[in-house]
């Protein structure tokens, strides 16, 4: 049976202390709730035109498992769902998807699952080795919050990045979002991450229930105050098998307005399109683009697996490779942007800013 008990809704609002601070939360929610102006979105694009071009980095992900010992209230593969097809990559699958990326001439893999607590950290570390040991692509990790031991053995096997999104900054909001986790223990693994030395990333979703949009532009301060290499802003999307099925999905214009946003507070960092925004809207990736996005990242995961890694529904959701690459070229054109096939590591590294 399904959890339907609605997860609390927290205070309307959260304050920051500070003239200078509340200034800044009242400009950046007027600018959110303006979705007629084109001020933001056109300003957002000369920044990352300013720092990037035209380019749009490529990096291929592979879903390698979509258990999870977690009961997030919004997600798909939360435990309580007993109606999904449950499945985990044996490392010649997850090889043979890279060899598929490798042949498009991609040059990172983002290696994505639920908290699986099948997946052992020393497994993992021997599959990035043998990963590292065959070519010199950069290796992205978004596996959930694990002890900083595995952080640094993965981090010494050859991983690089790593995607651990807070989802909310609004304490009360996470709680009930989160059963049985603790918001200051994710958001100390994210430092972690980066004290180790991976490019790290984290990010928010959009249009969760209870979160308005003076919660929305205090996130985006957050995430601006982190110093990230990589942040992922997404729309909220319900799924019917979770207690937030009758919630309205994240708006995917407020989606992208707040892209545009976190580009002009924080101009050199990497932001995908995320495959969210797709799933409601087929044209809202090349418009998160066009707002201020430069990462687009197809989907490698084996087509028997890919529709089971069911975060959110979407019925357009494909593992076939040749389909994901297509939609990532037509996306970027439709944008006026250019694909980029390098590793595309952070700007904030080359330059020594850490």
């Amino acid at each position: 049976m399904y959890n339907t008990e609605q997860p609390e809704r927290p205070a309307a609002s959260r304050h920051t202390s500070g003239g200078k601070e509340n200034t800044e939360l009242g400009q950046i929610t007027a600018y959110l709730r303006n979705g007629n102006s084109t001020e933001l979105p056109c300003r957002a694009e000369a920044v990352r035109q300013a720092f990037f071009g035209n380019r749009v980095f490529l990096r291929g992900i592979i879903e390698i498992s979509n258990h999870c010992k977690n009961s997030c209230r919004y997600c798909g593969l939360q435990r309580q769902n007993t109606s999904l097809n449950r499945y985990r990559l044996d490392e010649e699958s997850i090889q043979e998807a890279i060899a598929a990326i490798r042949r498009f001439d991609l040059q990172t893999v983002v290696l994505q699952s639920g908290e699986d607590p099948e997946i052992s950290a020393d497994t993992m570390a021997r599959l990035i080795e043998k990963i590292k040991s065959k070519t010199d692509i950069a290796v992205t990790l978004s596996l959930g919050e694990w002890p900083e031991s595995a952080y640094r053995t993965w981090f010494r096997a050859g991983a690089d990045r790593y995607l651990l999104k807070m989802e909310t900054f609004e304490k009360g909001l996470y709680r009930a979002l989160h059963p049985g986790m603790d918001f200051q223990h994710r958001l100390d693994c994210i430092y972690r991450l980066a004290e180790i030395g991976y490019q790290t990333g984290s990010g928010i979703i959009v249009g969760l229930p209870g979160q308005n949009l003076e919660s929305i532009a205090s996130d985006l301060i957050e995430l601006r105050k982190m110093d990230l290499d990589m942040i992922s802003i997404g729309p909220f999307i319900p799924h019917p098998a979770t207690s937030l099925a009758g919630y309205p999905a994240g708006s995917p214009a407020l989606t992208s307005r707040a892209i545009s946003m976190m580009r002009c507070l924080d101009p050199a960092v990497l932001m995908p399109a995320v495959s969210a925004l797709a799933a409601q809207e087929p044209d809202q990736r090349h418009q998160a683009l066009q707002a201020g996005a430069n990462v687009l990242m197809p989907n490698f995961t084996p087509s028997n697996q890919a529709a089971w890694y069911e975060i959110y529904p979407d019925i357009r959701r494909s593992g076939l490779s040749t389909d994901a690459m297509g939609s990532a070229l037509a996306e970027a054109r439709a944008a006026g942007c250019t694909l980029d096939y390098s590793q595309g590591d952070s700007i904030k590294i080359k330059e020594g800013k850490r």
